[in-house]
């Protein structure tokens, strides 16, 4: 079932996240963006494809495993 999109339930979810956010800050995590040439964007678009995962999840394992030596 989708989201619902009032108002109210808009504002909810924004909270929600707001806090989600605040919470990963506190702990030290970070927020970045990058600018990706088209080489690198086919590449993770292939990637995607591949695993089924977001950009951010394909970042986010890719540092992981280069964190644990995959």
């Amino acid at each position: 079932m989708p989201n619902s999109n009032s108002s109210h339930s808009r504002r909810l979810r924004a909270e929600t996240a707001a806090v989600h956010n605040k919470r990963i800050a506190a702990e030290g995590g970070s927020r970045f963006s990058v600018l990706l040439n088209a080489d690198e964007t086919a590449a993770l678009a292939t990637i995607q494809a591949r695993t089924g995962e977001s950009k951010a999840a394909v970042v986010k394992r890719l540092i992981l495993e280069e964190r644990n030596g995959f």
